[in-house]
C-alpha cells in the first residue's frame, strides 16, 4: 500500500534467509501457552510481570520471533535491543558449529587472573579493532551494561584522583578509605542529562533520570544533572531547536560552574534511549568543549546504540565528538569499555572481577561482525532507516495520529497521544504479529536487527497504517 510512495528511498539489500514472508498469527499473543507458562513462571521469580511472551528460539528466524503458542512475529524490538542480526543465521551457526569454543563452554575463564593462551590475541584481533580512533585500551566487565558503565565511572574517578594526588598514595590516604572518609574516599560527582538511562544499579540510578518507578525506594547520590534539550524532529526543520540547545548548553556549564565538588565526568547517550530523544551536532560537540574545559571525562554510553544500529558502528559517530570512554554491551554481546591510556588504574586490583571478560561471548562478537561485514549491515541499517522514516511521515499525513518521528538509521521513535493510545497501539501491532516496544508511557520505540530490510520496514508500516 505504501511501497509505491517509498520508490524514491534506495531499496536496501535481501539477505538469504528462510522467513516466511510474513507474520503468521495462530492466537492472542501472550496465548493460552505464554499464559500458563507464566503462571508456572510467578513465584519463581521477583517480577514476572515485564513478560510479554514465551520465546521459541529454536524455531525462531531472521526477523521474526515465535512465540509458544505458533505465533511467528516480526521482531522491532528484538531482545530488548540486543540482537544484531535477527535469530539463528545461517552464517553465524555455521561460524559457531566451527569455532573452538568447547572449553570455552566447559570453563568460564577467570580472564583478570589466569586468562586463555589466546586472550590477548582475540581482544587485539575481535574487540580493539572497533574501538574509536584514540581509545586503545579495553576493560571487559563480567556480562551486562550495568558493570561497564559503573567501571567506566570508577576509571573516571581514578584518572580524576591521579591527577590531583600521583600514584604513590600515602599511608593516611589508604586507612582513609577503610574508614570511608576523605582523602581516600573523594566528594566526587558525574553529571548526567535529564531524561538519561544509563542502567538500574544503586550507582547507575544516580545518573539516570528517565522514570520515576525506577528509582523509587532506593538511595541516591545526590549528584548534578543538566537539562537536556528539548527537540522537535526532523531538527533541522525546527530553527527553535537552536535556542533550546544553547539554554540547555549554558545551563551545563552553569552546573560545572556552581558545584561545590569535582565533576570528574559527563555522561552522555548519543541517543536517550528512554524515547529517542538526540540533538543536533554541534550541541554534542559543545558538550565535549565543556567537559574538557572543566576537566572532566566526556563518557559516553552506547550501550544501546553502538555496534551498527544507526547507521555507523558508533551512534556517537554521527555527532564528530570524541569520547574519552566509550561504554559498549548488548548488541556487542560482550560489555565494557574503550578508553584512553591515561585512564588506566596505576595499581592493580583497582578495578577487577571474577571473570573481567567472557571468551565465550567474545566468538560470539566474532560471528556477528563476520556477518555485519559481509552482508554490508550497517549500510542496511541507514538505508531501511531512511525508508522507516519516509513511511512514517506518509502515514502521519494520512492519519495525523502519531507526531514526532525521529530516529538514526534504525534506532527509530515516534510519540503517540498519550500512554493509551500508546498501549494500544502496541497491542493492535501484536494482534497483527508485529512486536514493538513503548517507553516514556507514549513512545513507540523500534529497536530491530541490522538484517531489517525494506520488506520488514514493508509489513511494519502496513501494520501500523491499519492500526491508527
Amino acid at each position: 500500500m505504501l511501497a509505491s510512495l517509498l520508490r524514491a528511498v534506495r531499496p536496501a539489500p535481501k539477505f538469504v534467509m528462510s522467513e516466511p514472508k510474513g507474520p503468521i498469527v495462530k492466537s492472542v499473543v501472550p496465548g493460552p501457552e505464554s499464559l500458563a507458562l507464566l503462571n508456572e513462571y510467578e513465584g519463581l521469580t521477583q517480577d514476572f510481570r515485564t513478560v510479554r511472551f514465551f520465546a521459541d528460539y529454536q524455531k525462531s528466524i531472521g526477523n521474526y520471533v515465535a512465540d509458544a503458542d505458533g505465533n511467528m512475529l516480526l521482531d522491532a524490538y528484538t531482545l530488548n535491543a540486543s540482537l544484531p542480526i535477527g535469530y539463528n543465521h545461517p552464517s553465524y551457526l555455521s561460524f559457531l558449529d566451527n569455532a573452538n569454543i568447547r572449553n570455552h563452554l566447559i570453563h568460564r575463564t577467570a580472564c583478570a587472573v589466569t586468562p586463555s593462551s589466546d586472550w590477548a590475541l582475540k581482544l587485539k584481533n575481535t574487540l580493539l579493532p572497533l574501538a574509536p580512533e584514540g581509545l586503545t585500551e579495553v576493560f571487559m566487565s563480567c556480562g551486562c551494561g550495568i558493570g561497564a558503565t559503573e567501571n567506566a565511572m570508577k576509571a573516571a574517578s581514578i584518572w580524576y584522583y591521579k591527577n590531583q594526588y600521583g600514584v604513590d598514595y600515602t599511608p593516611e590516604q589508604i586507612k582513609s578509605t577503610i574508614e570511608g572518609k576523605p582523602p581516600g574516599i573523594p566528594d566526587y560527582a558525574f553529571l548526567s542529562l535529564e531524561g538519561a538511562y544509563h542502567g538500574r544499579s544503586i550507582g547507575l540510578l544516580s545518573v539516570s533520570s528517565s522514570s520515576g518507578l525506577d528509582k523509587v525506594d532506593f538511595p541516591s547520590f545526590k549528584w548534578p544533572k543538566a537539562p537536556f534539550p528539548k527537540e522537535k524532529y526532523p531538527i533541522g526543520n525546527h530553527s527553535e531547536n537552536k535556542a533550546q540547545e544553547s539554554q540547555a548548553l549554558e545551563a551545563t556549564r552553569k552546573v560545572f560552574q556552581a558545584s561545590k565538588i569535582p565533576i570528574v565526568g559527563l555522561m552522555v547517550e548519543p541517543i536517550q534511549n528512554e524515547g529517542t530523544y538526540y540533538a543536533s551536532p554541534y550541541y554534542y560537540q559543545q558538550l565535549q568543549v565543556i567537559a574538557k574545559e572543566f576537566k572532566a571525562a566526556l563518557i559516553v554510553d552506547e550501550t544501546y546504540s553502538g555496534v551498527g544500529a544507526t547507521g555507523k558502528m558508533w551512534a556517537h559517530q554521527h555527532w564528530g565528538i570524541n569520547p574519552d570512554i566509550l561504554v559498549f554491551s548488548k548488541k556487542a554481546q560482550v560489555a565494557g569499555f574503550f578508553s584512553k591510556p591515561e585512564f588506566r588504574p596505576p595499581h592493580p586490583l583497582m578495578m577487577m572481577g571474577t571473570w573481567c571478560g567472557d571468551p565465550l561471548r567474545l566468538y560470539q562478537l566474532q560471528g556477528v561482525m563476520n556477518v555485519i561485514t559481509n552482508d554490508n549491515l550497517i549500510a542496511n541499517a541507514e538505508s531501511t532507516g531512511e525508508y522507516l522514516l519516509s513511511g512514517l511521515s506518509i502515514i502521519q499525513g494520512k492519519r495525523g495520529k502519531i507526531a514526532n518521528i525521529r530516529g538514526v538509521g534504525l534506532h527509530l521513535a515516534f510519540d503517540m497521544p498519550d500512554k493509551k493510545n500508546a498501549w494500544g497501539l502496541c497491542k493492535k501491532l501484536l494482534e497483527k504479529g508485529v512486536h514493538v516496544g513503548v517507553a516514556k508511557d507514549n513512545v513507540i520505540q523500534l529497536r530491530p536487527s541490522l538484517i531489517f530490510g525494506r520488506e520488514h520496514a514493508d509489513i511494519f508500516l502496513n501494520a501500523v497504517d491499519a492500526s491508527l
